[in-house]
């Protein structure tokens, strides 16, 4: 079958994601939430993000040790808070560094995910090479309505363990890993 190249995936996930209205965001938000919450235990380190250009909103996380990520020369600094805004307008952490293998569990963002743990950013690259020696689980968060049965990856891009929508958890049928 025909499968969809980066570049088209990318079209067709940025326009259907602008229309997603205020009040699905924030239910999306809130079922994820609640799947993480019940998922990954309270102590746990996770790595989250600041949403931006209509992401997945993880703000209201309860978890304990939780840090962000800050673009510095090009690569992704993990930080706890406090926050301040940076170039882009997104709030960065700038609180001390927390080592990548301190870190149990990464939620990532993206404009989209497949149902074979692929992922589709903004192209820059940060998560691929932060991501290619993680050692935690890699946990994809997407919108159900931005997850693709397949598409054409490239091979520097890094799989995910698991992807979770508000429809629940998504684990690549080969992957026995739990999370």
């Amino acid at each position: 079958e025909n499968m969809y190249t980066k570049i088209e995936i990318r079209k067709i996930a940025m326009e259907r994601r602008e229309k997603f209205s205020f009040e699905y965001r924030e239910e999306v938000a809130k079922k994820i939430l609640e799947i993480l919450e019940k998922e990954i235990p309270i102590e746990k380190s996770v790595m989250s993000y600041n949403s931006i250009k209509n992401e997945i909103d993880l703000s209201e996380m309860k978890f304990l040790k939780v840090c962000y990520p800050k673009i510095e020369k090009g690569l992704i600094v993990p930080r706890i808070a406090p926050f301040e805004k940076g170039k882009f307008g997104i709030m960065e952490p700038i609180g001390q560094v927390v080592k990548k293998n301190e870190i149990e569990y990464c939620l990532v963002p993206a404009l989209c995910f497949s149902k074979k743990m692929g992922r589709i950013g903004f192209g820059k690259g940060f998560y691929d090479r932060f991501l290619e020696n993680f050692t935690g689980l890699k946990i994809g968060i997407a919108y159900e309505k931005l997850l693709f049965e397949d598409f054409q990856e490239d091979k520097h891009d890094v799989k995910m363990d698991i992807v979770i929508t508000e429809r629940g958890v998504y684990r690549y049928e080969s992957d026995k890993r739990n999370i």
